[in-house]
């Protein structure tokens, strides 16, 4: 049985929405940061956010995930829903995922990192970040 070798992300991307036709993604207002005006709850909530994520390198089958946290703290924020990926021996071969956040609440101002998960573990320069400005 042959070692599974490392997936690497080629392309990492947040975005607000996302349009796919035909296996094309169209991603619309990509993401680096949001500026929120807070009111009373202090606390920003985004209905929904898109990670794209293009991957190359595997060999195998990956349970694909995404999750979310601020980097000053271990905590989750948000985690999307497992994504199967299957790569064959063609090193050339380019996979494209697309990850959903509903929902989800961003407690302060800071950098916040959306990490890719394959088969549990972190995968290594797998992460897109988006800083978050909140404004009272």
């Amino acid at each position: 049985m042959s070692k599974k070798l490392p997936i690497f992300a080629r392309t990492m991307l947040l975005c607000e929405r996302v349009f796919e036709k035909n296996g094309i993604y169209t991603l619309e207002n990509p993401l680096i940061e949001i500026v929120g005006v807070t009111g009373v709850d202090k606390d920003l909530v985004i209905d929904r956010l898109f990670l794209y994520v293009q991957m190359a390198g595997g060999l195998g089958r990956y349970n694909l995930s995404a999750q979310v946290r601020a980097l000053t703290s271990d905590f989750v924020l948000g985690r999307s829903s497992t994504k199967p990926v299957e790569f064959s021996s063609d090193r050339t071969q380019i996979e494209e995922r697309l990850f959903q956040f509903d929902n989800l609440l961003f407690p302060r101002s800071g950098l916040y990192e959306f990490q890719l998960i394959a088969n549990y573990a972190e995968i290594e320069d797998g992460a897109a970040y988006l800083r978050v400005n909140l404004e009272e």
